[in-house]
């Protein structure tokens, strides 16, 4: 049987839920880019309230927020679901824990 695919590469990635992980990308990205919380909420069509409850971790992004943010910031949707060391080109854009 084969083994299932993760998309963790390491035992601290595992203890954080993805919802968090999710938020940490778009964070990572979004200052990449300029974005402020307020501003990320409006480019997909929400509010301020709407986004600090994702941002806080409160309420999940789904995965049709998933792809438009990724729209957005011109990644792939899977790299916002993975730890941004897995992914992220540039170390000074690497989130760090």
């Amino acid at each position: 049987m084969a083994e299932p695919i993760s998309t963790r590469d390491s035992e601290s990635d595992s203890n954080e839920p993805i919802r968090m992980i999710v938020v940490r990308n778009v964070r990572m990205l979004a200052r990449r880019d300029g974005y402020t919380d307020g501003a990320i909420g409006e480019a997909l069509g929400h509010g301020r309230s709407w986004a600090w409850r994702r941002f806080t971790g409160e309420l999940p992004f789904d995965l049709n927020d998933v792809e438009r943010l990724a729209q957005l910031f011109k990644v792939e949707p899977a790299h916002l679901l993975a730890p941004a060391h897995t992914w992220a080109p540039d170390p000074a854009r690497r989130v760090v824990s």
